[in-house]
């Protein structure tokens, strides 16, 4: 999936199942972790945007040690959604 996007497609990620079933923390992980750099425990999300940080940074680099200017451009949006009982509500 981190390879699609980075090729332009658009990514999501759908987390499916009952009330207590590790969703969020497929997710995101533990709430405490988010905040550590390097965490273990991070889940989906974290791990997926530090490693388009880095893939940034990595194609930065190159093209500075090449002398080379790219065209190409990010931009990074994250939305979390949930649906319960048929509401919709942005969080």
């Amino acid at each position: 999936m981190l390879s699609s996007f980075i090729n332009g497609y658009n990514c999501t990620i759908f987390a499916y199942g009952q009330t207590g079933a590790g969703k969020t923390h497929t997710i995101l992980g533990p709430l405490d972790s988010l905040f550590e750099q390097d965490s273990e425990l991070h889940g989906l999300v974290p791990r997926i945007l530090s490693s388009l940080f880095d893939e940034k940074f990595m194609r930065k680099s190159l093209e500075e040690l090449y002398g080379e200017t790219s065209t190409v451009s990010y931009k990074i949006k994250c939305s979390c959604l949930e649906i319960y009982q048929e509401h919709l509500v942005d969080l």
